[in-house]
């Protein structure tokens, strides 16, 4: 998706898209987490799921920088299930709209780490996410 005139202001104005490429270009690697699967989704997803990526992108997130990404279990063929992909968004929880992408279902989270943001925001969740252990 591109983003661009009417509509990004609208997402400016609503989303405060700018503030969630800024919050997320300053994430560095010294605040995600060096887990192997955390590891695994950094390295993998963005390519994986490319629809997904470019929703985020949009929004202003980085897929590849998650407020919290949580692995289950891997399957006989080495795969590792991913439930609840979280995302930081700036601006205003009434401009997000529910949905789907291919398989995965996107929604606001209920139940997440504290951020630490003083700021209006609000996080988004997505799932299920299927990776190869790729390290």
């Amino acid at each position: 998706m591109h983003v661009s005139g009417a509509t990004e202001i609208w997402y400016d104005l609503l989303m405060n898209r700018h503030r969630t490429i800024r919050y997320y270009e300053n994430l560095g690697e010294e605040d995600l987490c060096t887990c192997d699967s955390c590891r695994n989704w950094r390295k993998n997803v963005r390519n994986a799921y490319p629809k997904i990526a470019q929703y985020l992108d949009t929004l202003g997130a980085d897929i590849a920088k998650p407020h919290e990404v949580w692995a289950v279990e891997y399957d006989e063929k080495g795969t590792l299930m991913y439930m609840d992909a979280q995302y930081v968004i700036f601006g205003n929880k009434d401009a997000f709209s529910e949905g789907r992408i291919d398989d995965i279902t996107i929604r606001l989270a209920k139940s997440y780490p504290p951020t630490g943001i003083g700021e209006e925001h609000y996080v988004i969740e997505m799932d299920p996410f299927f990776l190869k252990m790729d390290l």
